[in-house]
């Protein structure tokens, strides 16, 4: 179950009940998901954020951090970056160069945009380079995270395709 909450007491609300009826849950959001980050660590709880939604933009969110992808992150928090919009899915990888900026490593960032988000809705072999995966990929002209990197080829299926 994929649960949208920002404010602390609604996460701890969501997983008393996960608890309760025994529901794998993702926490969608997360703002203040970092005042729970060792908690969310023990469970396995993956929690997709919005490294821009940085600040108090509403009550929900007024103890929101720049940093709060880096700390569930060294918690060991399972992460997810999204841009949250469908018309800016084209701007993920600048999410996760935005997540690195504020304290992330690469690796996670990388992480959070490729292989973290397959395991939390339990796609096997999706979101790895390795023997057996599945094979679409993306080849950049230079760091993924970097806005001036462009693709410069993809494979979807195994199969080149026309950019």
């Amino acid at each position: 179950m994929v649960v949208t909450a920002h404010r602390a007491s609604d996460i701890e609300q969501a997983l008393a009940l996960a608890s309760t009826f025994k529901i794998r849950l993702i926490i969608s959001g997360g703002a203040e998901a970092w005042k729970l980050r060792t908690t969310l660590a023990k469970r396995k709880i993956a929690v997709i954020v919005d490294p821009e939604s940085n600040g108090p933009g509403s009550f929900d969110q007024i103890h929101g951090r720049t940093n709060n992808a880096a700390l569930l992150d060294e918690a060991g928090v399972p992460l997810i970056i999204s841009s949250f919009s469908s018309h800016n899915a084209r701007k993920l990888a600048q999410m996760a160069g935005t997540s690195v900026r504020e304290g992330l490593s690469h690796e996670a960032a990388m992480r959070a945009i490729t292989e973290t988000p397959a395991e939390a809705f339990g796609l096997e072999g999706i979101g790895k380079i390795e023997v057996g995966a599945h094979a679409n990929l993306v080849l950049w002209s230079g760091d993924p995270l970097e806005l001036s990197s462009i693709p410069t080829h993809a494979w979807i299926g195994g199969e080149p395709q026309s950019l």
